[in-house]
């Protein structure tokens, strides 16, 4: 079985019919193309070549040969199967040929599984997030904007040549265990503080 032969960089100095001949030529049995508008050029190149050529013909019967034998051995030749959700017969079979079990074509009565297969529950934490809008703000928009009052001491340092600040800020609306609209919003806000820092503002 080929890699792919229809966007592969490898392979493109080649037309898509070279490509799928020569692939066949040399031994393989499957091309395969992930590029579907590069398949009828291939399919034409393949026919022109087997009927030109009478070697090139024997070596695609053999891989055509190989390809059906391998299907049928594993059970694929069948007719199509239903498609209703469930494991058919053929597709048991196979998993329980991979599985080195007698190939019964039957699903365990206990689990519902092929046989050999056993069910396997994962079970981890939850959790739940919560996503606050601004549309549905239990406050008052403009009116909730607050200001403050300050004041500021700065020491200039020669030799670091950058000022020590002392800064004190008072919150003349601080809040404090507010309830707006029966919901309690504990904020608990500082009425005054001090704060020190170093360097200059922007």
């Amino acid at each position: 079985m080929s890699d792919d032969l229809g966007n592969a960089k490898a392979v493109q100095r080649w037309a898509p019919g070279t490509r799928a001949v020569n692939f066949l030529a040399a031994g393989g049995d499957v091309v395969l193309t992930v590029n579907p508008t590069t398949l009828p050029t291939m399919v034409n190149g393949v026919t022109a070549r087997a009927s030109s050529d009478a070697a090139f013909r024997a070596t695609l019967k053999a891989a055509v040969l190989r390809v059906l034998t391998t299907k049928a051995t594993y059970g694929l030749l069948s007719s199509r199967p239903q498609t209703d959700g469930r494991l058919g017969a053929s597709t048991v079979r196979a998993v329980q040929r991979w599985l080195g079990r007698t190939q019964t074509g039957i699903l365990d009565p206990t689990t519902q599984m092929p046989f050999g297969f056993q069910p396997v529950f994962v079970r981890g934490e939850a959790q739940t997030n919560t996503v606050a809008r601004l549309g549905e703000s239990k406050f008052a928009g403009i009116g909730d904007f607050h200001t403050s009052l300050g004041a500021e001491i700065r020491f200039q340092v020669p030799i670091l040549n950058v000022p020590f600040r002392l800064i004190y800020a008072y919150n003349p609306r601080a809040r404090k265990d507010q309830f707006i609209d029966g919901f309690p919003f504990i904020f608990n806000e500082q009425k005054t503080t001090f704060r020190f820092s170093v360097g200059r503002t922007f």
